[in-house]
């Protein structure tokens, strides 16, 4: 038996030490294994991380210790493949990827003059892909004969035969010096990715070792691509240090092991909002990790990205308790917050405020009790927004958000699908809908449906944690971790709960998550979730699963009366909400639209329906046209802050009107001479 056959006995015993054994084993080899299908030393990098992760996680599965090397090449590949389709979105330039390349990422490129650099990718990448894997396996990974045999699940005889190839091919381009090469390995590599399992299985004895053995492991943080989080593989990385793990996490013992260990209580994570750790712990309302961090010297007023401090937050939020730990430590009440460093812009739509004191946040969320405690002088500073208390009629409810309320609005008692996609703001969109439908007289919210990895219930209530709507919503998810029947069951549990819900008089908004496999379950129920109350009605927004074929969603479908659908682009523009106004709609039939709306919609509508492309619009080349400045205009005004992402933006949330909605296009169609009326 090999040395690592004993190590995946002893790894899928228990032992993490021998699974860091077989990752310095064997990282070199998977790397270059990456590289060779990606020509990307730092994606290489990221891929074999990935892999080596999912291999930890799913090592039980492993029937045949000696077939580690080949299911771990398997592995690797899956994610090159996912990394080559994610590339394929993206514009990079051959000149700029060269360019990027860590002259210390390969001992290849320290060797070989920059004028070279770019001769040896094209004659690495230009060799057949099977023999293109033993050039960067041996040269670039060091890996011997029976190494990569193994890895490869090849004869022995067939990768000698393919470095013959591989050599004759190279010698043509005067590149023997390759051979000469090889790699040391990475000692921090594996302790990293060590450092991040524990944390996630709660190993507080194996966490206390690695920063014993390597103590800069404090400041590590999370990052890792989405693709294995898609896969199930872990969680979503947001690059938060381990002390703001900790307390997203709520491990009280955790955070005090770290904060032993010299974790800096004021310490920012690397993430968009820059928030320390006390900032965190004060915007998810956990008061023992507050108490903790200002008892080990956690500076309250420390501002995150948007400009906040910790006691901004707790008064957006209305933590009164927090709020009176974080005074009773010498918070500054008078500061006001300040985004001038804040790396956010301006959601589109936003009005400029002055800078408002933690009172002044209180009072715009009518937490009066906060108010009372933290005013100064009872001056009411009046509002600078168009706010609106969400109300609904017989048919409409008017949720204040300007693109959902003109594109799809929406009416109680309909079925609406929303295709579930990441990265577009998706999750922040369904909350800000849950507060809507919290705002009703008669509203209240329920989640269900089922999960699918790496999204449980967990990572729900981390969400609503973040928003601030834990304690307000019903959650009746089925786990994936449940079996089928068990699945089923709590299913059935959440629309009784609904029904119930409905015939009490409650106007009920449900977010129902279907995923494959359990479609037929959410379809066969369908009818109840639309049948007719006296009392209350059910709102429903399916969240279906994503298909490619599916994405020229240009006409809405029965039963569903309304659809929602989220545009990637508008996204990574910071146009948010990033609703796609081509492809979310609702059925008039069920909706008392004005001659006004109707109007407006049509021609909107077809402004964007002649220049789709968000790159036409705001980045014509050509002589820009009235209808282009228009679209462009359309496009800034229907964006708009929410209320949850208020301690993230430091913005006041916005809710507007449909009637001042409809004015505000109108007069920008008239601004650019597009209508007269």
């Amino acid at each position: 038996m090999t040395d690592y056959e004993i190590f995946v006995q002893q790894a899928q015993a228990g032992d993490h030490s021998a699974y860091t054994r077989l990752v310095m084993g064997f990282q070199d080899i998977a790397k270059a294994s990456a590289y060779a299908w990606l020509g990307d030393h730092e994606l290489a990098r990221d891929v074999a991380q990935e892999a080596f992760l999912e291999a930890y996680l799913n090592l039980s599965q492993l029937k045949s210790a000696a077939a580690f090397p080949g299911w771990l090449r398997r592995i690797v590949i899956k994610h090159c493949d996912r990394q080559t389709r994610r590339k394929s979105f993206m514009t990079t330039s051959e000149s700029t990827d060269i360019e990027q390349l860590s002259v210390d990422s390969s001992p290849l490129l320290k060797l070989l003059s920059a004028e070279k650099r770019h001769g040896v990718r094209r004659a690495v990448e230009a060799l057949p892909e099977n023999v293109r894997i033993t050039v960067a396996l041996h040269y670039f990974g060091g890996a011997s004969g029976q190494e990569m045999a193994d890895f490869l699940e090849l004869p022995l005889s067939t990768v000698k035969k393919r470095l013959r190839v591989a050599r004759d091919k190279l010698r043509e381009k005067d590149m023997n010096s390759m051979e000469k090469i090889t790699k040391a390995p990475s000692s921090q590599f594996p302790d990293e990715i060590a450092m991040f399992i524990a944390i996630r299985e709660g190993d507080l004895r194996r966490v206390e070792s690695l920063l014993d053995r390597s103590p800069d492991l404090i400041n590590a943080e999370q990052n890792w691509q989405r693709e294995l989080v898609y896969n199930g593989v872990l969680p979503f990385a947001t690059k938060a240090t381990p002390l703001i793990t900790a307390i997203e996490i709520s491990d009280l013992a955790l955070q005090k092991l770290l904060v032993d260990k010299g974790a800096d209580v004021n310490g920012k994570c690397g993430c968009a909002t820059g928030e320390p750790p006390l900032w965190t712990a004060a915007l998810l309302n956990r008061a023992e990790h507050v108490q903790h961090l200002l008892e080990h010297g956690a500076e309250p007023d420390v501002r995150s990205a948007s400009g906040n401090t910790s006691l901004h937050v707790a008064a957006m939020r209305g933590y009164t308790n927090i709020v009176h730990m974080l005074m009773e430590s010498g918070a500054d009440a008078t500061l006001v917050d300040d985004d001038s460093e804040a790396i956010w812009p301006l959601t589109a739509g936003a009005q400029n405020k002055e800078g408002w004191r933690a009172v002044d946040w209180a009072r715009h969320n009518d937490h009066h009790e906060i108010v009372t405690f933290l005013e100064v002088d009872h001056e009411i500073r009046p509002s600078i927004l168009d706010e609106l208390n969400v109300v609904a009629d017989d048919t409409r409810v008017h949720t204040g958000i300007k693109a959902l309320d003109f594109f799809a609005p929406i009416s109680k008692g309909s079925l609406i699908r929303l295709p579930f996609k990441a990265g577009v703001g998706m999750m922040v969109l369904l909350g800000e809908l849950s507060q809507c439908f919290l705002s009703l007289e008669n509203g209240d919210v329920v989640w269900t449906g089922f999960t699918q990895p790496p999204f449980d219930l967990s990572d729900l209530e981390a969400e609503m944690d973040e928003f601030g709507l834990r304690d307000q919503i019903n959650v009746v998810l089925a786990s994936y971790q449940e079996s089928l029947e068990d699945q089923h069951k709590t299913f059935m549990d959440g629309l009784g709960q609904l029904e119930s819900m409905r015939d009490s008089g409650k106007d009920v908004l449900a977010v129902i998550q279907s995923v494959e496999g359990f479609e037929s379950a959410i379809e066969e129920n369908l009818l109840r979730l639309v049948a007719e109350s006296s009392a209350g009605s059910i709102t429903s927004i399916v969240l279906t699963p994503f298909r490619d074929e599916e994405q020229a969603w240009d006409q809405l479908r029965a039963p569903y009366s309304s659809q929602i659908s989220l545009d990637r682009n508008r996204a990574l523009r910071n146009l948010y909400p990033a609703i796609d106004p081509l492809r979310s709609m609702s059925s008039s039939d069920r909706l008392h639209l004005s001659e006004q709306h109707k109007m407006l919609l049509e021609i909107v509508t077809g402004l964007f329906r002649s220049r789709g492309d968000l790159s036409a619009i705001f980045d014509a080349e050509e002589e820009v046209t009235a209808d282009i400045k228009c679209q462009a205009d359309l496009i800034s005004y229907l964006t708009q802050p929410f209320r949850i992402t208020e301690p993230f933006r430091g913005t006041p949330g916005q809710s507007v009107s449909t009637k001042s909605m409809l004015d505000g296009i109108q007069a920008i169609l008239k601004h650019h001479q597009i209508a007269d009326s």
